[in-house]
Parts: structure tokens; C-alpha cells; sequence
């Protein structure tokens, strides 16, 4: 070959040269386009998978709410018929009844009703309602006459109480006064 073929040919390499030297740098800017598209189009995938993972958790939540509350107005109802059975075996005195009854309670306590009892306490109006004044220790319950019941720590029946008034409970009188 000769020499103006070998300058030819180097010629056509140093513009072949340019041209790849831009290809190259074109494809470098568009490597870099593509890495930050990339990187928008991760981005939105973590803000989406975060949205519905937050979706998912509120949903969760929801769901158990509105199943303490459906649970919640169950007992509600429910401890009226205890009531009503409660009052029926101090009238029925049936071993059969009785061990329905202790199952039923059972039950009860078991899906989280508890019962408030207050007999003797100091009076709470958080968790009682007075009905009325009764002779005995100042603020303190004298009688229940109705149980209270909460469910899960929520109140959903105040104890009705008779509550003491500070005065002393009246003695009967055993001994007869004599005639004068």
C-alpha cells in the first residue's frame, strides 16, 4: 500500500474517530438520562409500595375497630338477658340452670366482659352511677343495685350504687323501753 492510501485511511479513521467519540458521548448522556429516569421511576415504586403498605395497616386497623365495636354492642345487649337470668336463679334454684348460667357468664368473660362489682368501695363516678343516698361511710357504695360491665376497658354499663350519706345506719331496737 502506499502512502496516500495509509493517509486516506487515516483520514477516514481520525472522522471515524470524531463520530464515535460523539456516539460515545451521546450514549454516555443518554446512559445518564435513562439512570435518572431510573431512579424517578424507583422512587415512585417506594412511594407506592409505602402507600399501600400505610393503606393496608389503616385497613387492618379498621376492620378490627369495627369489630370491637360490633363486639361491644353485642355485650350491651347481651348482659341485659344476664341480668334477666341472674335475677331468675335466685328464684330457680336448678343445679342444670346454675351451670348454664356459670358457662354463659363464662363465655362473657371470655370475649372480654368484665364485671364491676363496686360492694364497699369508695365512690367512683367514672365507673358508677349514685341512684340514691343511703345511711352509711360517707362516698362509700352502701349497695349495688345494678352491676356495671366494661368491655376491653371501655365502659358500657355504669354499677347503679346507693351511695352513703355520712350518717350512721339506723340500730334496730331490740330492747322494748319500758312503761312509765
Amino acid at each position: 500500500m502506499n502512502t496516500s492510501d495509509d493517509q486516506i485511511r487515516n483520514g477516514t479513521d481520525s472522522v471515524d474517530n470524531a463520530s464515535s467519540i460523539d456516539d460515545i458521548e451521546a450514549l454516555k448522556k443518554e446512559i445518564s438520562e435513562l439512570k435518572e429516569q431510573l431512579s424517578e421511576f424507583e422512587n415512585g415504586w417506594k412511594r407506592a409500595l409505602a402507600d399501600y403498605q400505610n393503606l393496608k395497616k389503616r385497613v387492618e386497623e379498621d376492620r378490627a375497630e369495627i369489630i370491637l365495636h360490633a363486639n361491644e354492642n353485642l355485650m350491651e345487649k347481651l348482659i341485659h338477658v344476664l341480668a334477666h337470668l341472674e335475677n331468675l336463679e335466685k328464684y330457680v334454684k336448678d343445679e342444670g340452670f346454675t351451670l348454664i348460667l356459670n358457662e354463659f357468664r363464662f363465655i362473657l368473660e371470655n370475649e372480654g366482659l368484665k364485671e364491676l362489682n363496686p360492694e364497699n368501695a369508695m365512690f367512683n363516678p367514672d365507673i358508677m352511677e349514685a341512684i340514691q343516698p343511703a345511711p352509711g361511710e360517707k362516698n362509700k357504695v352502701v349497695e349495688v343495685m345494678q352491676k356495671g360491665y366494661m368491655i376491653n376497658e371501655k365502659l358500657i354499663r355504669p354499677a347503679r350504687v346507693k351511695v352513703g350519706t355520712g350518717e350512721e345506719t339506723p340500730a334496730k331496737e331490740t330492747e322494748e323501753t319500758p312503761n312509765r
